[in-house]
């Protein structure tokens, strides 16, 4: 399914489908290649209140698609079975533009619906229902859609360009037009790292997003360049550069096996405009194949030599064992060395002979 909003207001959404022209827009005649796999038109209405759609979220866990507008309008749509959204709540926040929208922690069977504000930096958070709304100060939604101002106020302050929003580490990321990237933690409101991108031409919204498990924070510029920050140190990983000095403000982020952002410039600017992909690549230094083949020997010597090392410790000890024990008496069969001990017994029996035929022999030379 693909989603997209438009600058009148329609909300659209498209299926994946096989065997069918790439594009087909509704009664119109298909467009494209046959034969191939594409996308089909299966939703198009216009949203109540019609402007501009600002943000748009979906939750896998609920299967609800939440959808703003410049109108201040926030709206939530359940996909049923036939992938046609169906509206199951709407609000309006008063004095409040709607920027970006993301979806949140569990808090119970509750979910967390945060809205950040644009021009006037607000996040509100809202309960509604499974649901929390999230401005800059912090207002409470019931799920009769009614306003509740008794919480708390969370005055960030900032102008808000974009925001992410790490769920597991309860942490929030957003752009600061000014500044550059600034994290918080959802659970205080405390400030916890600013990571500063230059402004060289005009304060301008830039997307921020989380990468390789929330270990980078990357964001646009106005002067053609993504910024990687390492989010513990707040150190500089890497810039990409984008083909001359354009703003970059559209970026994604994901961790699919290999941490990827994809980016395009913004705004109208002469020539062709690509969607760059950039992935992560592992770090090859010079040597270090033939480090790693020094250690794997250096670890295979040393496991030979605790091997011989015991096997001669074990030889040593069965020997000493042998002298240490004493030899059994005569007649005595011990269990633990059964061929020992019958060889023992045989050489007894042989001496006794011996010393009998001895005694024989004087006895019969004395006689004579």
């Amino acid at each position: 399914m693909l989603f997209y909003g438009t600058i009148t207001g329609f909300l659209i959404s498209w299926r994946q489908v096989p065997v069918v022209p790439v594009l087909q827009i509704r009664d119109r005649a298909p467009t494209g290649h046959q034969g191939r796999e594409g996308f089909r038109e299966i939703f198009c209405k216009r949203l109540a209140q019609p402007s501009e759609v600002t943000a748009l979220a979906f939750d896998t866990t609920s299967n609800r698609l939440a959808v703003c507008n410049y109108n201040s309008s926030v709206q939530i749509y359940t996909l049923a079975s036939s992938a046609k959204p169906c509206k199951t709540f709407a609000v309006n926040i008063a004095n409040f533009i709607p920027k970006t929208v993301h979806f949140g922690a569990m808090r119970g069977n509750e979910r967390e619906l945060l809205v950040f504000g644009l021009h006037d930096g607000k996040m509100c958070a809202s309960h509604l229902n499974p649901y929390i709304l999230t401005t800059r100060f912090s207002r409470t939604l019931t799920g009769s859609s009614e306003i509740d101002s008794s919480s708390e106020p969370w005055e960030i302050g900032v102008h808000i360009g974009d925001a992410a929003v790490d769920t597991r580490r309860m942490t929030v990321c957003i752009d600061d037009t000014e500044h550059g990237a600034i994290l918080y933690r959802l659970d205080d409101h405390q400030r916890v790292k600013t990571f500063p991108v230059p402004v060289t031409q005009a304060k301008r919204p830039r997307q921020v997003r989380f990468l390789d498990d929330s270990r980078a924070i990357v964001i646009g510029s106005d002067h053609g360049i993504v910024y990687i920050f390492d989010r513990r140190t707040g150190d500089i990983i890497d810039k990409l550069a984008v083909r001359g000095e354009s703003w970059v403000q559209t970026l994604a982020t994901m961790d699919c096996g290999v941490p990827t952002i994809f980016l395009a410039k913004s705004g109208e600017d002469s020539g062709r405009n690509d969607i760059m992909i950039w992935r992560k690549t592992a770090e090859h230094r010079f040597g270090s194949g033939l480090s790693e083949t020094v250690i794997a020997l250096f670890q295979v010597s040393m496991l030979l030599a605790s091997l011989a090392f015991a096997y001669q410790n074990s030889e040593l000890a069965l020997t000493l064992d042998a002298h240490a024990t004493p030899p059994p008496p005569p007649g005595h069969c011990s269990t633990a060395h059964p061929p020992l001990c019958a060889i023992g017994v045989r050489s007894q029996a042989v001496k006794a002979v011996s010393a009998s035929g001895a005694a024989q022999r004087e006895q019969e030379n004395g006689i004579a």
